[in-house]
């Protein structure tokens, strides 16, 4: 029996159990992956920008920032920063409209200080087709741009297309459905020929075993004759 349930129980390939952990943290980055596009798709249809862990993710919609930041790159746009204290160089996400509801991305050509204390950049594009300079105050600024990538941005315009939702929606949700699916039933199948060894254990007991306890039982047997002829015949004839 210990044979048999060692047989069913026994360890799995090393190459096996690292291959299954390898193929969970795939499904994991991938689902991850797949969401924050997906978040990042939506909240940039809805307003052009989404907050993420303190931070403002944008898409670039224009070419003034090219070749440096081509269009429909993504960029990520400090907030927290002293709005003031930005120095030339710098790459800056300001709003340019009266109603704030139009933004863009310009490098800081100048800092100027007025007498009374109000702070102007002076920002152009990196285009050289682009427009002017623009004269804006910091009370526009929304943040400094630290980080800026084009694939990524490519990969959260196609997020929002029907292209993206199959991709990051359909594809990790039927991943994850069928790799879970194959799991069940080999956890099925491995459940059911343990059983089936420990049942065929049972069955086949030692016929040695079998002989062993029958002989027991005639010896019984014939001993509780035995005692109960002996005491037949001590016991006095009675009239």
């Amino acid at each position: 029996r210990n044979n048999a349930l060692k047989t069913v129980k026994k360890k799995r390939p090393i190459v096996s159990v690292i291959g299954e952990v390898a193929a969970d943290v795939v499904i994991v980055l991938f689902i991850l992956f797949g969401a924050l596009n997906l978040y990042l798709a939506i909240a940039t249809k809805r307003n052009n920008a989404a907050n993420l862990f303190g931070k403002q993710a944008r898409l670039v919609l224009t070419g003034s920032m090219s070749p440096t930041i081509p269009t429909d790159s993504l960029v990520v746009v400090d907030t927290d920063g002293n709005h003031t204290d930005y120095e030339g160089g710098g790459i800056l996400t300001f709003r340019y409209a009266s109603n704030g509801e139009m933004q863009t991305t310009k490098r800081v050509i100048k800092k100027e200080t007025q007498d009374d204390g109000m702070v102007y950049y002076t920002l152009k594009g990196d285009n050289p087709a682009a427009s002017g300079t623009q004269y804006v105050p910091y009370t526009d600024v929304i943040g400094k741009v630290t980080f800026h990538s084009l694939w990524m941005g490519k990969v959260v315009t196609f997020s929002k297309g029907v292209g993206g939702w199959i991709c990051f929606v359909l594809v990790p949700c039927s991943l994850v459905i069928g790799y879970e699916t194959i799991r069940i039933v080999k956890i099925v199948r491995s459940s059911k020929k343990e059983k089936e060894a420990t049942d065929n254990t049972k069955e086949e007991t030692d016929p040695n075993d079998k002989n062993q306890e029958i002989e027991a039982l005639r010896k019984r047997v014939t001993e509780l004759e035995e005692q109960k002829q002996a005491k037949k015949e001590t016991q006095p004839e009675t009239k």
